[in-house]
């Protein structure tokens, strides 16, 4: 079990990178980038956003596998969605709340971005099927 670790960990990462990027271009940006667009950076800075996705997809690897979600789909989508919704939509409140920014679209953007943790929740729950672990009963 602890040698697919780095794997689980890779297809997290790389599920929430890939759908929150597309989220970001395709959604978020042309809704909310008239209303954001001094506080969003035009050009993303690598560093900062890798490390936050690894700290992220690690979460949800060790969150998968400590609530023994296996290869359960329904129970992998309801923890996602409440992770995705605690760490983006959460974070991007708070941040509403001591800054200046409006917080009406910049929550909109934080439940969009947990779009990406809730698809790799389940991503790691077809990840647990394919390689024998049981659906929870």
């Amino acid at each position: 079990m602890a040698d697919r670790w780095p794997l689980r960990m890779l297809v997290a990462f790389l599920v929430m990178f890939v759908v929150n990027g597309v989220m970001a271009a395709l959604v978020i940006g042309p809704l909310l980038e008239h209303r954001y667009g001094e506080v969003v950076a035009t050009r993303a800075r690598p560093a900062p956003l890798v490390a936050g996705y690894l700290l992220i997809a690690a979460a949800v690897t060790v969150v998968h596998h400590l609530a023994a979600v296996g290869a359960d789909r329904r129970r992998a989508l309801l923890l996602g969605v409440c992770m995705g919704l605690a760490i983006f939509a959460g974070t991007h409140a708070v941040q509403a709340g001591y800054t200046t920014i409006n917080p009406g679209g910049w929550i909109l953007s934080g439940v969009a971005d947990a779009v990406g943790p809730t698809a790799a929740m389940v991503a790691l729950s077809v990840l647990a099927g394919r390689t024998g672990a049981p659906a929870r009963a």
